[in-house]
């Protein structure tokens, strides 16, 4: 037999053989990322110590409540003087309440009233995060504050940070707030995982969806998008198709120089005068 003509054959077969082995390997790791998704997505921290927000000045009363499906949850409201409205404050993937101290301190020094909720999982709250828990989680914060006699509830406001932003878009398709901000927040988590782990067929796999840009047209409430331009985590690039997908009352504010976790630091005083110039702008539930 001639083995020139057999060289063409081997290679083929080698090639046949690469290529099962990247299908394998491609396989292997979208089931490695589906089962450590939820580890990717929720970060939280427990309460550990120097808990009590007194000792920077901030006086909070603590809220228990509970979600549809009866996990406990623990918030913090913070009264303000004269309130120009109530911000139901949703933080990011990680950390806890604690972590948000000096952010509620400058909302409440700018006459906002704010419940500031740790999702089932975090801090001093029960369960486990996941997607369906946590819009469960917002419902709760909502209409605890719906029903206080202190808070207008023709003037509650949804704050969302990061993985926030996900919870509170959905829960103005369940609830009547009055306006929506959104802080750093994707498109959607499968957006995400594609730009993270460019490996095909990844968008199926992903469990968690919050897939906040195609909520937004539906949002009758005015809308905020706020976004660090030197944001390494999220795409600056998702905030604008966040912008461009709601509907009109609505407005977009960049914070230069601010990455991800520091928008508050960064954008200061001009920052917060841009939120309360959005809250002051006819943000009102009209009666039904």
């Amino acid at each position: 037999m001639d083995r020139r003509k057999s060289q063409p054959g081997r290679a083929v077969r080698s090639i046949f053989r690469g290529g099962i082995a990247l299908a394998i390997l491609a396989v292997l790791a979208l089931a490695a990322l589906s089962a450590s998704e939820d580890s990717f997505l929720y970060m939280p921290a427990r309460p550990g110590e120097a808990w009590d927000p007194t000792g920077r000045g901030l006086a909070v009363e603590d809220v228990a409540l509970e979600a549809a499906d009866g996990v406990g949850l623990h918030a913090w409201f913070v009264p303000a003087s004269e309130a120009r409205a109530t911000l139901l404050f949703c933080h990011g993937a990680g950390g806890n309440l604690r972590d948000q101290i000096g952010r509620l301190i400058r909302l409440r020094d700018r006459r906002f009233a704010v419940l500031a909720l740790d999702y089932r999982g975090y801090g001093r709250s029960a369960g486990t995060p996941s997607e369906a828990g946590l819009y469960l989680d917002g419902e709760a914060a909502f209409d605890h504050l719906a029903g206080r006699p202190d808070v207008d509830p023709g003037r509650i406001i949804l704050y969302g940070e990061s993985l926030g932003g996900g919870v509170v878009a959905e829960l103005a398709l369940r609830r009547r707030p009055a306006g929506v901000v959104l802080q750093s927040t994707f498109t959607s988590i499968p957006d995400m995982a594609e730009r993270r782990f460019p490996i095909p067929g990844i968008r199926r796999l992903v469990r968690n969806r919050y897939e906040t840009a195609d909520k937004l047209p539906r949002i009758e409430a005015p809308v905020l998008v706020v976004h660090g331009s030197a944001d390494e985590t999220i795409p600056y690039e998702m905030s604008r198709r966040l912008y461009d997908s709601a509907r009109e009352p609505k407005r977009f504010h960049e914070v230069a120089g601010a990455g991800h976790s520091d928008v508050f630091e960064v954008g200061g005083d001009v920052y917060l005068d841009e939120l309360a110039a959005y809250l002051d702008s006819g943000t009102t539930v009209p009666a039904s």
